[in-house]
């Protein structure tokens, strides 16, 4: 279905939006994407759900600019191929913060999907693949090697990102971690991966340099042509990733990425459209050749992993993983099945092999280490020592030593389907082992379940996923549990001093939590006390005091900081003609929170102290 645009830029002003907007005709904008300035969103722009975008062409976020998408908003791609190929790229430097909710997803589809509503069922399915790019986000994160080997020096290394024609704008890579692009949950991005060139699709989700500073959780990739996501250097740590029925890899890593993953789900399929190649091809460096010795040679690590392919007895000879270039790989406490390579499960590269046996300084076990984990359903049968491919037999190891905790049953998946019939359910049922065997430990900052895979007792899918839209899922009778929403309370805190509000995060799930200190603002509330100048949050967890995250100010995030504020009715920070203070100096968090208990702590940056308005509020209720 294709929609006719008129031009009316008008309109397009009266809504808020900025810069690349080139026409309007009535709830539907369109963006036609380009590198000049006038297609390019060059400053602050919010998305609203009330109007429906549409990608027409490469639309990039530049110059610093923040792109604020409300939950519920629809955003449909035109379906050129080649060089045409829509696609929204949030450019190094720029950041995008696009929060859905459980019952309110943020969906990214193609302008031929039926739906004119997230929450409408469509008549697209998984043989519908490659029918526009993706969502590209690029920072300034670590990289330890770039594709055109141009002999950059650690730690300053960038690259351009793959899928779109080198330009100012597709540079990813610097020599910091620190700095956040943005927020990114709850959304659904499906049909992507056109192809640009022969072997050059654009993945489902692109991080290229994406730190631990952004936000990367429940986002689901369907029916993408080439990898679901895809992870270029940097530390970014995302968790609660679908890939479902992914064309190519489900999941890939590369030019020396170092972080966690945690709650991964693919299932896979084998159609005309095209076939699920490996669960996860994992590289260390960007280019095949000689290894880069840098200080971040990459490791990434996933916790919780649920990997299904298209099945033992689907004709796809691929396997379930591809070890590369120096990679540094660790998946403890998942289940891993159905892959149809009838000569191996796993194929580690002459290049990699060595992190088989070579443990890092100050650390205890290898580079390439697979614990914990239940494995079922391979067409390379059940003997063993003939599934893992490396040189001399070496990754042998990971299945002969007794110590590794490594399964071959079955995990008892409560329901395995490829089709929208409601029989897809990835959680254990009750008697599987996957809810009694034992678990690697967790490390500090992960959420400690006691199950394998990605799914314990709650089906984290419903809602607001393709997968549960569209009934691939059963249909399901549960009834969240009653807990507080919000919390607000008035503190006057003596100069030198902290006030404290506690609460707690239930459930299974994390959530997302908007957490202010009003404290200039309250003049235009009549409140006549000494008002605390310049406050600053400081959100700890109360068993263990490790400090989660700190935030000044507001006017950096101002468009999600007022959508936020306004969606659970709080007073807006911002000046008007009824409420006159500039007010800058308010403190905003906005963080994902996982199941806890927390306290948050109100201080004054000027050591004077004054009366605050403390508020948290879950924002996924």
């Amino acid at each position: 279905m294709k929609r006719t645009i008129s031009i009316l830029a008008a309109i397009a002003s009266a809504a808020g939006i900025q810069a690349a907007v080139t026409s309007t005709s009535g709830d539907v904008v369109t963006y036609t994407g380009g590198l000049s300035e006038e297609n390019r969103i060059t400053e602050d722009t919010l998305w609203t759900n009330d109007f429906t975008y549409i990608l027409d062409g490469k639309v990039y976020v530049t110059d610093g600019a923040t792109l604020t998408i409300e939950p519920g908003t629809l955003i449909m791609a035109e379906d050129e191929q080649s060089d045409l190929a829509s696609a929204l790229i949030i450019s190094r430097g720029s950041k995008i913060y696009a929060m859905g909710t459980p019952s309110n997803p943020i969906v990214f589809t193609t302008i031929n999907d039926s739906i004119t509503s997230v929450h409408d069922t469509s008549d697209l399915n998984d043989l519908d693949t490659g029918e526009w790019g993706g969502v590209v986000i690029l920072g300034d994160g670590l990289l330890n090697s770039d594709k055109e080997k141009e002999g950059q020096t650690y730690p300053d290394i960038d690259d351009h990102v793959e899928g779109i024609p080198a330009n100012e704008y597709t540079v990813f890579g610097g020599t910091s971690n620190d700095n956040s692009q943005g927020i990114l949950r709850y959304v659904s991005i499906r049909h992507g991966g056109a192809v640009l060139d022969p072997d050059n699709e654009l993945n489902g989700l692109t991080l290229g340099g994406v730190t631990d500073k952004t936000v990367i959780e429940f986002v689901e990739i369907f029916s993408n042509s080439d990898d679901s996501i895809e992870i270029f250097g940097g530390n970014v740590n995302p968790r609660y990733i679908v890939s479902a029925f992914s064309k190519d890899d489900s999941f890939d890593w590369d030019s020396g990425w170092e972080g966690y993953g945690q709650f991964w789900l693919s299932i896979g399929s084998a159609t005309a459209a095209g076939n699920q190649d490996h669960g996860a091809e994992m590289d260390g460096i960007v280019f095949n050749g000689d290894n880069v010795v840098a200080e971040q040679r990459g490791m990434g690590i996933v916790y919780n992993a649920t990997i299904v392919g298209p099945g033992s007895d689907s004709g796809v000879s691929e396997g379930l993983f591809e070890i590369s270039d120096d990679a540094g790989v660790r998946y403890y406490n998942s289940i891993f099945s159905s892959f149809g390579a009838s000569d191996h499960v796993i194929d580690i590269k002459d290049d990699a092999v060595d992190g088989i046996t070579e443990i890092p300084e100050g650390d205890t076990v290898p580079r390439i280490d697979l614990q914990n984990n239940i494995w079922w359903d391979f067409a390379a049968g059940t003997d063993t020592s003939t599934w893992v491919n490396s040189l001399d037999d070496a990754g042998d190891v990971i299945f002969s030593d007794a110590s590794h905790n490594n399964t071959v049953e079955d995990p008892m998946l409560r329901g395995i389907s490829r089709i929208n019939d409601g029989g897809f359910d990835p959680r254990p049922a009750a008697d599987s082992p996957a809810l009694t065997n034992a678990l690697y430990a967790y490390p500090e900052g992960l959420m400690s379940v006691d199950y394998q895979g990605a799914f314990g007792t709650k089906n984290w899918l419903y809602g607001w996923t393709k997968l549960s839209i569209d009934g691939y899922l059963p249909e399901t009778n549960e009834v969240a549990a009653a807990r507080p929403g919000a919390l607000s309370a008035n503190l006057n805190v003596a100069a030198g001093a902290n006030g404290t509000i506690d609460f707690a995060v239930y459930g299974e799930l994390p959530s997302l939590f908007l957490i202010r200190a009003a404290g200039p603002k309250l003049a235009d509330y009549n409140v006549t006390r000494t008002l605390m100048a310049d406050p600053m949050i400081t959100v700890r967890n109360f068993l263990t005091g490790e400090i989660v995250a700190e935030f000044t100010g507001w006017t950096d995030r101002a468009d999600m900081v007022e959508a936020l504020s306004s969606s659970v009715g709080l007073f807006s920070l911002a000046a008007s003609d009824d409420y006159p203070t500039e007010d800058e100096t308010s403190a905003v968090a906005i963080v994902s929170l996982n199941p806890g208990v927390y306290t948050v702590t109100i201080s004054d940056e000027t050591g004077n102290g004054g009366f605050v308005q403390a508020s948290a509020f879950n924002i996924d209720l």
